[in-house]
């Protein structure tokens, strides 16, 4: 797979084993704000945005947690990303955000099996809100922007943005994927899922083409000598 970027991502390492120039993929980061293009949004869509848990103003609190949904190569990763004491932690997992919750944030994870009827995601201290988060049942209907931004890459957040091609380095994705099977994975969904709409064609003339063939200008038309004597 040809990489075109502006940007470093942790997975172009794997470009030592080998570049496959037929398949090229045209990293270029793009925001999308999914209310502006016209698509409609049913009940499900709209109480599923996911929100910010900021505590920052709070009195005896000072750590930020931020919902994520990451699209890779047609499956979702929702993970959490949590501001706290100068450092980000990015979380892909159900039960360690529980554990890191408790027992760095000292936060209490509520066991009551009540739901809310907006599912505010931001309300992360609720057992049955945060397993409902990380269910990728949830998210399933983002399933679709794959094939209709054709990326192998994209990151859904508040306010209905989807980010096209975001550098999964920023987000850690190291920890799911080493830069090897990251690399492999997103050459073969471009080149077979997606198929590789990025290639670039080169317009051949006619005469070109013709030539290509091994004929020239007299093959379909009388030659002026051919009637000649020898």
């Amino acid at each position: 797979m040809f990489i075109v970027s502006k940007f470093h991502d942790y997975y172009d390492t794997a470009i030592g084993y080998g570049i496959d120039k037929e398949c090229v993929y045209k990293r270029n980061t793009e925001k999308v704000e999914l209310l502006k293009t016209g698509e409609s949004f049913d009940n499900l869509e709209k109480i599923c945005n996911n929100k910010k848990y900021d505590y920052r103003n709070r009195k005896y609190y000072s750590y930020v947690i931020e919902n994520y949904i990451l699209g890779f190569c047609g499956k979702l990763y929702p993970f959490v990303k949590i501001i706290y004491e100068n450092d980000t932690y990015f979380i892909y997992d159900n039960d360690e955000f529980i554990d890191f919750a408790e027992n760095e944030l000292n936060l209490k994870i509520s066991k009551s099996s009540y739901k809310y009827y907006w599912r505010r995601f931001d309300n992360m201290n609720n057992l049955n809100e945060i397993r409902e988060f990380f269910d990728l049942n949830t998210w399933k209907y983002l399933e679709r922007y794959f094939n209709k931004y054709k990326t192998p890459i994209f990151l859904y957040r508040e306010n209905y943005i989807l980010e096209l091609n975001p550098c999964l380095k920023d987000l850690k994705f190291m920890k799911i994927k080493d830069a090897f099977t990251a690399f492999q994975d997103i050459y073969m969904y471009k080149a077979g899922v997606l198929g590789n709409t990025e290639k670039n064609t080169v317009n051949i003339d006619d005469k070109d083409r013709i030539k290509q063939r091994g004929f020239d200008k007299w093959s379909f038309r009388k030659h002026p000598d051919q009637d000649k004597k020898v």
